[in-house]
């Protein structure tokens, strides 16, 4: 068994210096894309077959997989579900087949990428390069998305907090905006918990309304 289970670094930095697997019954082609890729910077871990791959993804999930389509025992389409059911991350299928329809259907399930051998370490070092900005850029994107709807959540809460204060305490809109603002740092909170508490009602929201009034 040809297994390594070791990370192989080197000093040459590339681009993205991302940590990838590359997973494939061939010994040749193993060492192969270990030496071409590892030239470019990337570091390598490197698999002969499906098992001890889902085994070390599961402790330590690379940045991206290379994986072989037809190997003995766990074959490539199953080795990256299970592996995409664990954490997904970007996955290049290789394969001595041109077929149409099992390339849509991986790309269906998840695989970022499919080359056809034989390739050049160039020409799956292009693809490994376009699948990681693209799966970058997925992340960037999620991120900006999920950070909109917790900023539009925290406005929501404030702009309710204060116009209860408003009606309640008679307040104009600067007014109550101020007084929120400061019982928060009175009461060391963050404005958006103390707005929380007032809305959602888990603290009593007219005592709060009558410290405000008081103050």
């Amino acid at each position: 068994m040809l297994n390594s289970g070791k990370m192989v670094h080197h000093d040459e930095q590339s681009r993205i210096n991302a940590n990838l697997f590359v997973v494939d019954d061939n010994a040749t082609l193993l060492v192969a894309l270990e030496h071409g890729l590892g030239k470019r910077g990337y570091n390598i871990q490197t698999f002969d077959n499906g098992e001890d791959a889902v085994a070390a993804y599961h402790k330590a999930t690379p940045d991206l997989v290379i994986l072989d389509c037809k190997m003995p025992g766990m074959s490539g389409p199953e080795t990256a579900q299970l592996m995409l059911e664990h954490e997904h991350r970007p996955i290049v299928m290789l394969s001595g087949l041109d077929d149409d329809d099992m390339v849509h259907g991986m790309i269906s399930k998840g695989i970022s990428a499919y080359l056809v051998k034989p390739m050049s370490t160039s020409q799956v070092a292009a693809v490994v390069e376009t699948s990681l900005s693209r799966f970058a850029d997925v992340k960037a994107l999620m991120r900006d998305s999920e950070n909109m709807r917790t900023d539009k959540d925290r406005n929501r809460d404030i702009s309710t907090a204060v116009g209860i204060i408003m009606a309640q305490a008679g307040l104009s809109h600067d007014k109550a905006f101020d007084k929120l603002r400061q019982m928060a740092r009175d009461q060391q909170q963050s404005l958006r918990e103390l707005a929380n508490e007032i809305v959602s009602g888990l603290s009593s929201s007219n005592s709060i309304i009558e410290k405000i009034k008081d103050s």
